[in-house]
């Protein structure tokens, strides 16, 4: 009796956080739900598990997200932008926060129709507690946000974008139609 071999597929899951799963046949990534410590190293053995299978077919990932931890997400885009092997991106229904920033890495951006694309500056400012202040923690703070926010706008504005409206729309925490998100240059197709 001869066994068939299954196609290697990883989830991880943390209760109701994240779900990150690479099917090496269909050359795909699938990345739900938020965005979790880990998942960067996920995204990089899975890409370089294709690359060594067949370094010139392009690769998938599939994306699902209100966004998550940013440094990982960082992480993930700068794996993807410096692949050798070809990374577009499909957005099915969202992309929000980390998980756009994520997208701006894909040679290729593409949403489906009614699917919402949308960005934000840092969140996350120290909350002043009870007890003495610690100015040096709240500077520290301050600098890592505004180094992230610096980060995420030389981001958005590459490819051509229209500088000013991506400035003015990250400083409110703006979400985007498809067609929005098209006239912006933050997908180049829409999948019907």
């Amino acid at each position: 009796m001869s066994q068939k071999k299954v196609p290697k597929a990883v989830f991880v899951e943390k209760k109701k956080l994240g779900i990150l799963r690479y099917d090496l046949k269909n050359r795909r990534i699938y990345l739900v739900g938020e965005i979790i410590r880990g998942m960067s190293r996920i995204v990089e053995r899975a890409i370089n598990l294709m690359q060594k299978k067949d370094p010139r077919a392009p690769i998938t990932l599939c994306l699902s997200s209100d966004g998550g931890s940013y440094p990982e997400s960082l992480e993930i885009y700068q794996i993807i932008r410096n692949s050798r092997t070809r990374v577009d991106i499909i957005v099915s229904d969202k992309a929000f926060s980390g998980a756009s920033l994520i997208l701006q890495a894909g040679k290729k951006r593409i949403a489906f129709h009614g699917a919402k694309i949308g960005f934000h500056k840092a969140l996350g400012w120290p909350v002043l507690s009870e007890g003495p202040f610690n100015y040096d923690a709240y500077m520290d703070m301050a600098k890592e946000h505004l180094e992230i926010d610096t980060l995420q706008r030389f981001i958005y504005t590459r490819r051509g974008r229209p500088v000013e409206k991506i400035l003015g729309f990250f400083n409110l925490g703006a979400q985007f139609t498809v067609a929005e998100a098209k006239e912006l240059k933050l997908i180049d197709e829409i999948m019907k």
